[in-house]
């Protein structure tokens, strides 16, 4: 047989077999199409599929703040699982993949809910009131619709020993659950009833000694300058009376109008002064936004065009909207009230330009010179009084001296101010401001324990394993670098410590999520910068740690007072190396500790168990580290490679 006939032989068989292939496809495509047609037509009929609207979804009050762009969910509501219904997947070649509900096996058909009709003339009983107990997920605007009005009830006594008022001033009938809590302490004030329900409803019984001494001056218009330790309740020492002012006002007048501006140097402190003013002011219709650094700026403009009562903002952000629209500058010009909270934190460099700006705008001169040598003129002869409110834990004594020393002839201020700069642009109300010092001697309170422990600079990591694993509780670690955050975070979590990292460099939703994590957890740690120092008060910090000194005394002052906050106990921890040693000295004489800190007390035979786990963490993470640069670098060859083909 010759080659060509092998060759046709070769085709002649690879025809028939795939004649054979193509029929046996062709037969099993038609039992397929039937059988699918067949089990369509049993289970995929018409009626077993529903409408989305007729679900039995449930009825849920979202908080108003959501609605308003006040508060950001991340794009979710809330997740609900409906029993009884599945959801099919299907491939559309115009529409993509689309979803279908469908009802599966169940005793009792699925129909659309039908609520009850509100009955707004029934008010809710104290019994049912006294279910809900979480203050922060409370809806006053839920609560408040539909009640009676002022004018439909008796006049108010205040007769009552705990001030329980059922009737506010507002024309809101409000009925608390917390009738044991005596507020009486609060009376000599003659604060209004709003508020004196809030204090109840947040079981302040007393005032606080900076607000005792404070608030009796600053409800009658006094310009106030504030110095007390760290937790010693000063956002209400200026909130209270901003809330007394904007409660008195909309009963004559309804409209909106800013009333307030509260600076702050850092978004989280912003952000907790804000919510203390809405958990204190929850029973009055009062809109409060913050204007900070790391949200959207486009959200934070749709919000000032709601005319809020007050505004708690960092320099640099408001500064940003603010050159930007004359209106808005025009609202802050009419404001009423000041407040500069942890004021000498703002003389820092790259928080000064921008409150310098603000408060030449805020000039109520006939003519000021600003940082661009150009003249702003005061349009507006009949701009209303304006209190001034500045608190710090760390104030020196030049906010003590006389603030109404002859200005700097050419208005222009540092990048990095000083406090006595600071005083000179400052227009007070009073030709002599109330300053009140409570700070205890030492300037950290009674109930903190401070101690140290000396150790080599590479031993920290072992001693701060110690402490945290030996008393556990909710820990704040401060250091000074950002890399050392980030050194540390890996190692802790390889040796099963649950901590969160807070830093400057961090988006701005992370570092609100790490702060509500670390909050919820009772015994995880968090290793943070400076950036938590100032004021946050995050509830019931057991300890506190310097895993690097501090560079002032200042500095360790507030970085303690996270701590031993409200009357708490707590205890300080300073892990000094002999290259601190100038550090730790400065600090004991800022703070006059003639004989210094105590030693801490440690256990030898624990430590040295331990330093094995700490240096085989150390060895691990170091892997790891390797592990994820060479990935990275082989990625990045992959892709220069895929670049250029």
């Amino acid at each position: 047989m010759s080659k060509s006939q092998n060759i046709f032989t070769e085709l002649k068989k690879f025809s028939v077999n795939s004649s054979i292939e193509t029929q046996t496809r062709r037969k099993k495509r038609k039992l397929l199409k039937a059988n699918k047609g067949s089990h369509k037509n049993k289970k995929h009929k018409k009626e077993d599929f529903i409408d989305v609207n007729d679900l039995d979804w449930s009825e849920v009050v979202c908080p108003e703040s959501v609605f308003l762009g006040d508060e950001d969910l991340g794009g979710f509501l809330c997740l609900e699982e409906i029993d009884n219904v599945d959801v099919e997947y299907k491939e559309t070649a115009t529409k993509g993949s689309t979803i279908r509900f469908k009802k599966v096996a169940s005793n009792k058909p699925i129909t659309k809910k039908k609520n009850p009709p509100a009955k707004p003339h029934e008010p809710l009983s104290i019994e049912e009131l006294s279910k809900f107990h979480d203050l922060d997920t409370f809806n006053e605007q839920s609560f408040l619709k539909g009640q009676q009005s002022y004018h439909d009830v008796a006049p108010v006594s205040h007769s009552d020993e705990n001030l329980v008022s059922k009737h506010d001033e507002d024309g809101s009938n409000l009925q608390l659950g917390n009738e044991n809590i005596d507020v009486s302490a609060w009376r000599e004030f003659n604060l209004s009833l709003t508020i004196m329900n809030g204090l109840k409803a947040l079981k302040f019984e007393r005032p606080t000694p900076i607000q005792e001494k404070t608030l009796h001056a600053s409800l009658n218009g006094r310009d106030v300058i504030g110095k007390a330790e760290t937790g010693s309740g000063k956002t209400l020492a200026f909130g209270i009376p901003i809330l007394e002012y904007i409660i008195k006002r909309k009963k004559k007048d309804s409209e909106n109008q800013l009333v307030a501006l509260i600076l702050t140097p850092t978004r989280e402190l912003a952000m907790q002064i804000k919510v203390h003013l809405q958990n204190v002011g929850k029973f009055a219709t009062n809109n409060i936004m913050t204007i900070v650094g790391g949200m959207a700026i486009q959200k934070q403009k749709r919000l000032l065009e709601k005319n809020p009562n007050i505004i708690v903002g960092t320099p640099g952000r408001l500064w940003e909207l603010l050159s930007e629209n004359d209106e808005y500058i025009n609202a802050l010009r009419h404001i009423r009230f000041l407040v500069l909270d942890e004021a000498d934190r703002m003389l820092e460099a790259g928080h000064f330009k921008e409150l310098n700006y603000i408060l030449s705008m805020l000039s109520r001169s006939k003519q000021e010179q600003n940082v661009d040598n150009k003249i702003i003129l005061d349009a507006k002869r009949d701009l209303p009084a304006r209190q001034t409110f500045i608190f710090s834990a760390t104030l020196d004594n030049n906010f003590k001296s006389n603030p109404k020393r002859k200005k700097p002839l050419d208005g222009v201020l540092n990048s990095q101010g000083t406090t006595a700069e600071l005083m000179s642009r400052i227009e007070f109300r009073d030709s002599n401001p109330l300053y009140i010092d409570i700070t205890p001697k030492g300037s950290v309170v009674e109930t903190l324990q401070e101690s140290k422990i000396d150790c080599l600079a590479k031993e920290k990591d072992l001693y701060m394993y110690y402490f945290v694993t030996r008393y556990p509780g909710r820990t704040l670690v401060f250091v000074n670098s950002i890399d050392t955050i980030r050194r540390l975070i890996p190692m802790m979590r390889l040796l099963n410590i649950e901590v969160f990292a807070l830093h400057a460099q961090m988006q701005q939703r992370q570092r609100l999520k790490n702060l509500d994590r670390f909050k919820q957890n009772s015994n995880a740690v968090m290793v943070a910068s400076d950036v938590a120092a100032r004021g946050l008060d995050i509830p019931l910090v057991d300890h506190v740690i310097h895993y690097q000194l501090p560079r002032s005394g200042d500095i360790y002052v507030h970085r303690s007072g996270r701590t031993a906050r409200a009357r708490n106990e707590g205890i300080s921890l300073m892990l000094c190396s002999p290259e601190e040693s100038s550090l730790y000295r400065k600090i004991c004489q800022e703070l006059k500790k003639v004989n210094g800190i105590a030693n801490f007390p440690i256990d030898g035979g624990i430590i040295n168990s331990m330093k094995q786990r700490i240096d085989l963490a150390r060895q691990i993470d170091q892997e790891e580290h390797k592990l994820q640069k060479g990935n990275h670098d082989d990625e990045w060859f992959k892709k220069v490679a895929e670049d250029l083909e």
